[in-house]
């Protein structure tokens, strides 16, 4: 089975709708593809926390959670790039582009 990690939340303003947009594909999922696909709920709190399904991580061991990340992030972290260089050093895809 696929582990999809759905990367929701975030620091910014646009912090509720990173919610409800990470919660809409993990419920399409959950709906669509229960039988193909597990997604792994992971919040980027507010405050800079990392929570897999609700416990506190470090987000380099995700590597061993997911086998790709959707990151549903809005505003300059999302969009910057750096995210998806500092995934990829971990060794995670994401979805994207590939810079």
């Amino acid at each position: 089975m696929l582990k999809v990690g759905v990367l929701r939340g975030g620091m910014e303003k646009e912090f509720e709708k990173s919610m409800e947009d990470g919660s809409t594909f993990i419920n399409a999922i959950r709906k669509n593809f229960a039988e193909e696909i597990e997604p792994i709920d992971i919040v980027l709190t507010k405050g800079g926390e990392w929570l897999r399904r609700g416990v506190s991580i470090d987000p380099r061991n995700l590597s061993h959670e997911v086998d790709v990340l959707f990151n549903s992030l809005k505003g300059e972290l999302a969009h910057s790039g750096f995210l998806a260089d500092t995934f990829r050093d971990f060794g995670i895809k994401t979805n994207g582009a590939d810079r």
